[in-house]
């Protein structure tokens, strides 16, 4: 599947069987997502994988609304206004009863001894839960994003909802061996908010990383003479591009540049909103869409550019980016426009870079002139190898092999 989530288990299926594990993978038809063929080579010959997480008829008819890609964002309006979320779950809910059969059937065909759930899907929970207590294996939950504490989400959802979210998810946190988070700053969020009702020591946290044995790219290609600030994935509502076009802007007037001299290169292309917001601030001329590449790819793309921008919206607070991660594969300077701690420390770890609070667009902007002067006098560095090493995909697979060993060790 052509999803940022998709990532996470990909690599730890791939990387897992080095520290004494092997997975057996239950998923969904990637029919029902947009697709990524070339993340489809990525996957063992020798790991077991099962795609009926859910009816064989569901998964037909999915195929034949695959005729165009699925919109990047999903938005209800109406009068103009943003509906507000209100069923607590998500579309794979209705596959749940499938999906506890077959997974029941692979524990006893593969002998399975521990339970792990990616998610979200939240709703893949109840799988499980269900399967956990049927077979009496440890369960442990993964949650690739925060569900019920996600600050951005949970403003959206009227309070009958939040209470059915956090109902499950407490139901959930109960009946797990472990809990893992993917950020320092969502496990103490979540041992805060469970404080007397879940031990503390069943949440740790497991970072996203990145494989480098994953990209196929080659050799990057020459760097533009012009100055490149790359950002690299869609757009969208926690992901808005306004702090980075503002920053840009300040940089570019106050060099008094031309968009021979910078340019702002958007991998995965613009929303309207984003284009009018770059023409209404004068910069229409330095912005440059590019279409989505796939994942596999994506290195020599990064590599390419002088500088590689992220923005982290204060409603994603609990999260750190994935992008982050594979921008230390590039290991080419990071600019940050972030109000989350954790993202200054994982740069300042490093040395891959720097961060700025939203708002800030004079730092902002004198962040990039200095990144522009290094370049001109080849000084502009990114972190080495050494420094990134301990957010590649060997480390994150030994961490969750440890858990694993812990759970089925009692």
């Amino acid at each position: 599947m052509g999803v940022v989530g998709a990532k996470r288990p990909l690599f730890l299926a791939r990387n897992l069987p080095r520290f004494g594990w092997d997975a057996v993978v239950l998923a969904a038809d990637p029919a029902r997502e947009n697709p990524d063929p070339s993340l489809g080579e990525l996957v063992p010959e020798s790991l077991a994988v099962s795609r009926g997480y859910g009816s064989r008829l569901r998964g037909l008819f999915g195929r034949k609304k695959r005729a165009k890609p699925k919109p990047r964002e999903k938005r209800v309006r109406v009068l103009g206004r943003e509906m507000p979320i209100l069923w607590p779950f998500d579309p794979y809910l209705v596959d749940a009863p499938a999906a506890i059969r077959e997974a029941r059937r692979l524990v006893e065909r593969h002998s399975a001894r521990a339970i792990a759930v990616c998610a979200d899907p939240f709703s893949a929970f109840f799988v499980g839960m269900s399967v956990a207590a049927r077979t009496d294996l440890p369960l442990v939950l993964d949650l690739r994003d925060p569900w019920s504490l996600h600050p951005g989400r949970a403003a959206m959802r009227p309070a009958p909802t939040r209470a059915v979210v956090r109902a499950v998810e407490r139901r959930a946190f109960e009946r797990a061996a472990k809990v893992v988070l993917n950020t320092e700053d969502c496990l103490a969020a979540y041992r805060d908010a469970y404080r007397g009702i879940v031990p503390e020591e069943r949440f740790t946290f497991i970072r996203n990383a990145f494989d480098p044995s994953v990209f196929a790219d080659g050799a990057a290609p020459p760097r533009d003479a012009s100055f490149v600030v790359l950002h690299f994935g869609f757009f969208r509502r926690f992901v808005p591009s306004l702090p980075l076009l503002e920053g840009f802007e300040r940089f570019v007037r106050a060099e008094k540049l031309s968009p021979a001299d910078a340019r702002l290169r958007c991998v995965g292309g613009l929303r309207p909103e984003d284009e009018a917001d770059a023409r209404r601030l004068g910069i229409a001329e330095f912005v440059e869409a590019v279409a989505p590449v796939p994942y596999r790819r994506t290195q020599s793309t990064l590599a390419a550019a002088d500088v590689l921008a992220v923005v982290v919206d204060p409603r994603s607070r609990l999260c750190v980016p994935a992008k982050i991660y594979d921008y230390l594969a590039a290991e080419r300077p990071i600019l940050a426009i972030s109000d989350v701690d954790e993202v200054g420390r994982i740069l300042a770890e490093t040395g891959a870079g720097r961060s700025f609070p939203r708002g800030d667009t004079a730092a902002v902007a004198a962040a990039l002139a200095d990144m522009r002067a290094k370049k001109l006098r080849g000084e502009l560095r990114g972190p080495d190898a050494a420094a990134v090493r301990s957010f590649g995909a060997e480390a994150q697979a030994r961490r969750f092999a440890a858990v694993l060993d812990e759970v089925t060790s009692r």
